[in-house]
């Protein structure tokens, strides 16, 4: 009887002593299928955002693209539920990532850039991402990327280049003045930028064509005029008026004679200028006609005989 008593008693303490381990055995199996449950429920919503992340990362968005990455990777889990979307994502996140180290690079941020190849090459992402290696092994080589060019530096650059493609169109358009305020903003931000000087040149050679070719239609023009002197009026047949005098008064503009106005009652004396000599003619019978003489080339009225 005490023996059974005994033998009751040890069962009943090794079932107390038991009954902490399966407790937490079964809180320990719980926990694992809340999380795998919430990792499931995650699947979904991981792949929208890795869906987003990729058009992110195809129209070089790559700061969001990178972030998005971060937030798939986190939804997605590591296990055959989630199919080669966690894959996919951490490729993603390594490319996003590497071509957004390059553009912080670009921008003369090489901290920061550092800082982006470091977090992909850590034990939760891709500490096997070729390309993120390589470049953070050239940021660290002093002869490869010149980090003396910092944002400031970069900011004139793209500035210049602004200003350059600007100049190039005003004097594509014409507009000499603007292009060479352009190469003078250029010049100012970059004293010896040759190409802003040579800009300026082919401005100043266009405006001294351009000088040139209005010497000569102002050359052609006076020539013309002087030459227009020379032209005999055309007789007009049927109006009524006298052989010369009235032809002369119609087409004043024809010839320097006809700008001095002369009485009809008197007998004007004409001077002539003649290429080859000069002479003093008076024409009689009709009063106040003219005589014209050959190669005239400058009338100038004279006081009427008595």
């Amino acid at each position: 009887m005490k023996n059974s008593s005994t033998i009751s008693w040890l069962i009943v303490s090794g079932l107390i002593l038991c009954l902490p381990a399966v407790v937490q055995a079964q809180s320990v199996n719980k926990i694992a299928d809340r999380e795998a449950a919430r990792r499931q429920a995650g699947v979904p919503r991981g792949q929208e955002v890795l869906a987003r992340a990729q058009s992110e990362l195809h129209a070089k968005q790559y700061s969001l693209a990178h972030d998005d990455f971060r937030a798939a990777l986190r939804y997605l889990p590591n296990s055959p539920a989630a199919g080669n979307s966690y894959s996919v994502a951490l490729d993603g996140f390594c490319e996003s990532g590497v071509k957004l180290a390059e553009q912080r690079i670009a921008e003369g941020k090489y901290e920061e850039s550092e800082v982006i190849l470091n977090e992909i090459l850590s034990d939760p992402y891709n500490p096997n991402c070729r390309e993120a290696r390589t470049l953070l092994t050239h940021l660290h080589d002093p002869g490869y990327i010149n980090k003396t060019m910092g944002p400031k530096f970069l900011a004139k650059v793209e500035e210049v280049k602004k200003l350059l493609t600007e100049a190039e169109g005003f004097y594509q358009s014409g507009r000499y003045d603007m292009a060479m305020k352009r190469y003078e903003q250029v010049l100012n931000l970059d004293p010896y930028n040759t190409a802003a000087r040579k800009g300026q040149e082919r401005i100043d050679l266009t405006k001294y064509q351009y000088g040139v070719q209005g010497y000569n239609e102002t050359r052609g023009r006076a020539m013309w005029q002087v030459e227009h002197g020379w032209e005999q009026p055309v007789r007009q047949y049927g109006t009524g008026a006298g052989p010369i005098e009235n032809v002369v008064a119609r087409d004043v503009g024809n010839t320097r004679a006809s700008n001095f106005a002369m009485p009809v009652s008197a007998k004007p004396l004409i001077f002539c200028a003649s290429r080859r000599r000069r002479t003093i003619r008076q024409r009689k019978g009709v009063a106040g006609s003219i005589l014209f003489c050959g190669y005239v080339h400058l009338a100038v009225r004279m006081s009427p005989l008595r």
